[in-house]
């Protein structure tokens, strides 16, 4: 219970994920309490359907044996949430193929952001991690720079990778670093524009969150009521 009251007054963004022990010496207490924070954060909502990452699975079913678990001891009723996983591939770092590419990471030329202008995008095409070798080819375990650049390619046109090799078989790494640009630069610019003029309208956002605060609110309040009966703490 220490754990469950505690994060319903907090916030499992101020910590890190599991992932960034790799790249630090000294983790803080808040990396090893994020699973059981990230749980409370899905059961206080009463979620039953989680969209995640393949690297969030095993979190998720964390939270599902939590809430059986509580369920069982207090006679409760916090769904078991569902996983909701997107198609395809994990992508990889720009800089570093052997880790995934993350909006966390401290090297802004590790990823493609969706603010990002033509000119930052081809910037971070150009200097991605690639290899010696000549042609384009795809193999994951001995060229995972440029097996990464053919799998971002394959999502953006949706085809197979094998179809986006037999395309640019003929180019040199850096002709198809080049044609790779385009094709994001093509896809995200609308996404873009939406974005930009989204955050450009703060009034707009103001109530939006204002009105999904509202109704976050009364959920959270509603299962901490309940939950405190449950439990004996009324």
């Amino acid at each position: 219970m220490i754990f469950v009251e505690f994060e319903f007054k907090c916030s499992h963004n101020k910590f890190l994920e599991l992932e960034k022990s790799k790249t630090s010496e000294n983790p803080g207490i808040g990396l090893f309490t994020y699973p059981i924070l990230q749980a409370a954060d899905i059961l206080i909502y009463r979620a039953t359907h989680v969209p995640v990452g393949e690297d969030q699975i095993h979190h998720l079913e964390l939270t599902r044996d939590l809430a059986k678990i509580f369920n069982n001891k207090f006679n409760f009723n916090f769904p078991r949430p569902k996983d909701i996983m997107g198609e395809g591939p994990r992508i990889k770092s720009l800089r570093n193929p052997s880790a995934k590419m993350s909006k966390s990471d401290v090297n802004p030329k590790s990823r493609i952001d969706i603010t990002d202008t033509p000119d930052q995008i081809v910037d971070k095409i150009g200097k991605s991690h690639t290899d010696s070798m000549q042609g384009i080819s795809y193999d994951p375990e001995s060229r995972p720079g440029i097996s990464n650049l053919l799998q971002i390619h394959a999502a953006f046109t949706n085809e197979t990778v094998e179809n986006v090799c037999e395309q640019c078989k003929s180019l040199n790494k850096v002709q198809y670093k080049t044609k790779l640009s385009d094709i994001i630069v093509e896809n995200l610019g609308p996404i873009r524009q939406e974005t930009k003029r989204l955050l450009s309208d703060r009034h707009y956002l103001d109530t939006i969150l204002g009105k999904g605060k509202e109704k976050a609110a009364i959920i959270t309040e509603n299962t901490w009521k309940e939950l405190q009966k449950s439990v004996g703490l009324l």
